[in-house]
C-alpha cells in the first residue's frame, strides 16, 4: 500500500511546516502547485480519501470517516 498526501496549502514551505508539526513522516507529500488535482478528484472539504485498487480502479472517494478505510483497504 501506499499513501500519498497531496496539500493545497498555499506553498511549499507551508506544506512543509504543517508534516513537520504534524508529525506526518511515513506519507509522500506533494504541493497541488496549479494543477486541478482537488477537482479532478472532486474535493469539497478536507480531509478528503482517495482509495485506489491495485488495478488503477477508484474505489473510493471522500471523507475518510464515512468509511472503514481498513474494510475499504482489504
Amino acid at each position: 500500500m501506499r499513501i500519498i498526501g497531496i496539500s493545497l496549502d498555499k506553498g511549499i514551505p507551508e506544506l512543509k511546516a504543517r508534516v513537520n508539526d504534524k508529525g506526518w513522516n511515513s506519507v509522500e507529500h506533494y504541493w497541488k502547485g496549479g494543477s486541478t488535482a482537488d477537482k479532478d478528484w472532486k474535493v469539497a472539504g478536507i480531509p478528503n480519501v482517495g482509495l485506489v485498487d491495485q488495478n488503477g480502479k477508484v474505489v473510493y472517494r471522500g471523507h475518510p470517516m464515512q468509511v472503514d478505510l481498513e474494510d475499504a483497504i482489504s
